[in-house]
């Protein structure tokens, strides 16, 4: 028998350590809805006092204020000022020797790390920089607790470019290879509902040290060390199927844990269509020439070119469907299941002088990239009649503010800049650069500026 069980005790520990972190950020959230942004810092301040707190009345957990920090920062400068002054006392406290914070999070551990502390506000603030240079002083001075976290202080250190710090910590994947591999074959990668997710977790681990230490190795100049690597840790692994979901990480980190999660939901709704409401179509959305509405199974014959007219799909990287049959299919499961999950999806483009359905626009939420990405497509004879720019500008304003959509990315072929510029019209701007898909080609990432 392996793992960590926690006790009962644990469980209700945890449990009204939640509720308790649930009700004091509360004052914060309807603070912040209502405008009062004031006496939302106020809260949250007095909230993360609780966090660091030592005294088990006081003590909450770090994750629910630092999530309502995060949206206070984006919509009121002295919320990030007061961050950035919360974090430096706390990088204080760690460079004095005060390497844990809180309290224990169960009978098991001791306090957790200030470290991790300080890497969850620099997260908050997309501050990596601050991450990585307060890891090398803490190398210098507590080099143990360095050590102990130096899994959490490595993403940053490479984001940051500080390779030659990040060579003394390279993880060693390899390593791991005979562990997945034997556990592959015992545990699937996607387990039903309630089960652990075990090996999904392991796979991501390894997909992120692959992506670390080649990420270190190119930013030291040893290339083709770097593409070594990443090729014998793929060819070790037992099946096509593990290859595949690394090789998507490395491009897309996260997507492992993300389509784990995915999963385990739409299981969970399969299961038990009972635990929960079904979510109401998309609402119409009208502008002066045309219809945005929810798709429906009889669209299926209209919307078969604009996901196979080769001069459509041509930057989309999409496999033209062939039949009316597999349109239908992809309705289905693609904006008609939308609709179920998540409330939003593409929405059919009526054109109101016709009555013609003309294209698509709408919200998608993009598991690959944990982000909601808008698109739209239109049939070749409406091209240059500017409805990409009418119905993404009302999406925006409308279907959003509907959805409570605060972030919104987009992708670009780099061949099609007038996609980009479209992007730009409905107010979200470059971002930077997707890394390479299967055919080499890196698409530009738009988003809505500020919102991270």
């Amino acid at each position: 028998m392996s793992g960590i069980r926690a006790g009962a005790g644990d469980a209700s520990t945890a449990q009204e350590t939640w509720s308790l972190g649930e009700a004091v950020v509360e004052q914060a959230i309807r603070a912040r809805e209502e405008g009062r942004y004031d006496d939302a810092l106020r809260h949250l301040l007095a909230a993360f006092a609780r966090v660091v707190s030592s005294d088990p009345a006081r003590h909450i957990g770090v994750f629910l204020p630092m999530l309502e920090w995060r949206f206070l920062a984006e919509e009121y400068a002295p919320a990030r000022a007061a961050l950035l002054e919360a974090r430096d006392v706390q990088v204080h406290r760690l460079l004095a020797g005060e390497l844990t914070y809180g309290q224990p999070r169960s009978s098991w551990f001791g306090p957790p790390s200030r470290f991790s502390l300080i890497a969850d506000m620099n997260e908050t603030l997309k501050d990596p920089h601050s991450t990585s240079a307060v890891f090398a002083r803490l190398d210098a001075l507590f080099p143990e607790q360095a050590r102990r976290d130096a899994f959490l202080a490595l993403p940053a250190v490479v984001e940051a470019g500080d390779f030659t710090l990040g060579e003394r910590y390279l993880p060693d994947p390899m390593g791991m290879l005979a562990h997945l591999n034997e556990l592959a074959q015992s545990s699937p990668l996607f387990p039903p509902p309630r089960s652990a997710v075990r090996l999904a977790a392991e796979l991501a681990n390894f997909a992120k040290d692959v992506r670390l230490r080649a990420a270190i190795l190119r930013g030291l100049g040893r290339g083709a060390e770097a593409d070594a690597l990443v090729d014998a840790a793929l060819a070790g692994l037992a099946n096509e199927e593990l290859r595949d979901w690394v090789r998507r990480d490395l491009r897309w980190p996260g997507v492992i844990l993300r389509a784990s999660s995915e999963r385990q939901i739409e299981q969970d709704r399969a299961a038990h269509p009972e635990w929960e409401a079904k979510l109401p179509l998309p609402k119409s959305i009208e502008t002066e020439r045309l219809v945005l509405r929810p798709f429906t199974i009889d669209d299926a014959e209209a919307w078969l070119p604009l996901i196979s007219l080769p001069e459509i799909i041509r930057y989309t990287g999409d496999t033209p469907a062939g039949s009316i049959e597999e349109a239908r299919e992809l309705l289905r499961t693609r904006p008609l299941q939308d609709y179920e999950h998540y409330g939003f999806g593409r929405l059919a483009v009526i054109e109101k002088a016709s009555g013609r359905l003309v294209g698509f626009c709408g919200f998608k939420h993009v598991v690959e990239l944990g982000e909601v990405d808008i698109g739209y497509r239109f049939l070749p004879d409406c091209w240059g009649k500017a409805y990409a720019t009418e119905s993404a500008t009302a999406l925006m304003r409308d279907g959003r503010r509907a959805h409570g959509i605060r972030r919104v990315v987009g992708t670009v072929h780099p061949d099609n800049p007038a996609s980009g510029r479209v992007l730009e019209k409905i107010g979200l701007r470059f971002e930077r650069l997707l890394a390479p898909d299967e055919d080499g080609v890196c698409f530009l990432l738009y988003a809505t500026p500020g919102v991270k």
